[in-house]
C-alpha cells in the first residue's frame, strides 16, 4: 500500500495504517488425545516421531524442500512427515517421493477437515511451513496454520519470509529457517527430536504466544478501530 502513495504523504498514511492478522479459537485446539496409539492406528501412523505440514500444494508452500530435509531426518531418526492439504503440485511431489524410495516416511493425507487437522496437530511433534519467495515474487502473509500450531502447543519450523517471522520468535516457540534450505530444515528438525525439553519450552512458549491471537483478542482490536472511525466521523460531521 504504501508503494502506491506519493513519498511525501507516505509517513502521513504509514502512521494510520493498522495490520492485524487472523485469528484462531484456541480453545478448539487445546484438548488432549485419550488413546494416542488408537489415534496413530486410525491415521497410518507407526513412527515413534510425527513431523506436520498443513497447506496447499503450491509452489509457495516450499514442501519439496521439506521432501528434501526428510532424506536426511530418515536416516537419524525413527520419523514420519504427514502431508496435509492438496493443489497441482501433489503428483509431482508424489513422484519425487517415489523416486527417492521414501514412500514409507512421507505420507500425503489430502484435503484434510477441521477435526482430522486438530488430531493431526495433537499427535505430531513439529510442525513445519518451509514457504518460500517463488520466482514470480508470491509468497506467504501469515498462514491460519502458523496460528493454529501455535494454539496447539507446537514447536513451529518456518522459513524467514512474508509476516510468519512476526509470530514465531527464533529459539522461542519455534525455529526460524532460510528459505529453500532443506539443509537448515533438517538440522533444526534434528535439534528438536534430540531434545525434549527443547521441545516442551517451545510448546509452552507457543501457547503463552497464541493467546495474542485468539480471535477474541483481535475482534476487540477490530472493536476498536471500528469506534475510532464512529467517532472521527461523529466530529466531523457536527464540526
Amino acid at each position: 500500500m504504501l508503494d502506491l502513495v506519493p513519498k511525501d504523504l507516505k509517513e502521513n498514511v504509514k502512521d494510520k495504517m493498522a495490520i492485524f492478522p487472523m485469528g484462531v479459537t484456541r480453545r478448539e485446539y487445546q484438548h488432549l488425545v485419550d488413546d494416542d496409539e488408537k489415534l496413530k492406528s486410525k491415521y497410518g501412523i507407526n513412527s515413534k516421531y510425527t513431523l506436520l505440514f498443513i497447506g496447499r500444494l503450491v509452489e509457495k508452500k516450499g514442501v519439496i524442500y521439506l521432501i528434501e530435509a526428510m532424506l536426511n531426518i530418515i536416516s537419524q531418526f525413527d520419523a514420519n512427515l504427514i502431508i496435509c492439504g492438496k493443489g497441482p503440485l501433489r503428483k509431482d511431489l508424489e513422484k519425487y517421493v517415489k523416486e527417492k524410495s521414501i514412500e514409507n516416511f512421507v505420507k500425503f493425507a489430502g484435503f484434510i477437515n477441521n477435526h482430522d487437522k486438530r488430531n493431526y496437530l495433537s499427535l505430531s511433534e513439529i510442525l513445519i511451513v518451509p514457504s518460500i519467495i517463488t520466482q514470480s515474487g508470491d509468497t506467504e502473509g501469515l498462514p491460519v496454520v502458523v496460528l493454529e500450531g501455535l494454539a496447539a502447543g507446537k514447536p513451529i519450523i518456518v522459513s524467514n519470509v512474508g509476516g510468519i517471522k512476526d509470530v514465531i520468535q527464533n529459539g522461542y516457540n519455534g525455529f526460524i529457517v532460510e528459505p529453500k534450505n532443506p539443509e537448515q530444515i533438517a538440522e533444526k528438525i534434528s535439534e528438536l527430536l534430540n531434545n525434549t525439553h527443547l521441545r516442551a519450552k517451545f510448546s509452552e512458549n507457543a501457547l503463552d504466544t497464541s493467546k495474542k491471537y485468539d480471535w477474541n483478542v483481535i475482534v476487540e482490536k477490530y472493536v476498536e478501530i471500528f469506534r475510532e472511525l464512529m467517532y472521527r466521523y461523529t466530529i466531523a460531521k457536527y464540526d
